[in-house]
C-alpha cells in the first residue's frame, strides 16, 4: 500500500493542482485526514486504515492515471 501510495500521491496532487475547484478539494482532503487522525488519537487504528484506504481509493479513481485508477480498484476490492 505505501509504495502504491508513493507512486500514485504526485500524479493525484498534480490532477487536482490543476482543478479549477483545488482549493476546495484540498480542503475536502485535509477534512479526511484531520478525521484519520482523530480515529488514531482514540486508538481506533483499523478504523482509520479503512478511512484512508478509501479516500486514497477515491482520490486514485478520480484523479490518477488509468493504470494507477486500477490498481486503486484493485485495492478497493482486496480490502473489502
Amino acid at each position: 500500500m505505501l509504495n502504491d501510495y508513493y507512486q500514485m500521491a504526485p500524479v493525484i496532487v498534480q490532477q487536482i493542482r490543476s482543478h479549477r475547484d483545488s482549493d476546495a478539494v484540498f480542503e475536502r482532503i485535509l477534512h479526511k485526514l484531520r478525521d484519520v487522525v482523530t480515529l488514531i488519537e482514540l486508538g481506533r487504528n483499523s478504523e482509520a486504515l479503512t478511512l484512508f484506504k478509501q479516500e486514497f481509493a477515491q482520490l486514485t479513481l478520480r484523479y490518477g492515471t488509468h493504470t494507477n485508477s486500477e490498481l486503486a480498484t484493485d485495492q478497493v476490492l482486496r480490502d473489502r
